[in-house]
């Protein structure tokens, strides 16, 4: 009779062994499997999350970087417009550097033909005092 509780301990043993722990074995193994594969990018975890929180999760995640995307984008799109409008500030502020630059040039160039007309007509009337000077002659 002892051989035969012996028997049924084992076999009670081996049963209970076989309940649990291979149960624990097929879940490390998925477990093993499943992390594998979310590290690979592949599998059904990575791809399509069981539970509806981490569902949530990956929806707000995403969520989050569409939003910084669109931030990046705007941020982008507010330099370009202030360098456009910097460009256009130092285009016209060089245009108006030109037309001062042109106009004070004509100005002098005006003034030089002024000085330069006022000296012919003084070398004229200097010109005519002579011719005068020669026609009356001298002590006359």
């Amino acid at each position: 009779m002892s051989d035969g509780a012996k028997g049924n301990v084992g076999q009670l043993i081996a049963d209970i062994g076989e309940a649990v722990v291979k149960p624990v074995v097929d879940e490390v193994g998925k477990a093993i499997e499943e992390g594998g594969q979310s590290i690979a990018g592949t599998g059904q975890f990575s791809s399509n999350p069981s539970s509806p929180q981490e569902q949530q999760k990956k929806k707000l995640e995403e969520q989050k970087r569409k939003d910084w995307a669109l931030k990046v984008i705007e941020w982008n799109s507010q330099i370009q417009a202030t360098q456009q409008k910097v460009r256009q500030e130092n285009q016209q502020r060089e245009v108006q550097q030109t037309q001062q630059e042109q106009e004070t040039k004509k100005v002098k160039q005006f003034e030089l033909v002024q000085k330069q007309q006022k000296q012919q007509n003084l070398n004229q009337a200097q010109l005519q005092e002579r011719k005068a000077e020669i026609k009356r002659g001298v002590g006359g």
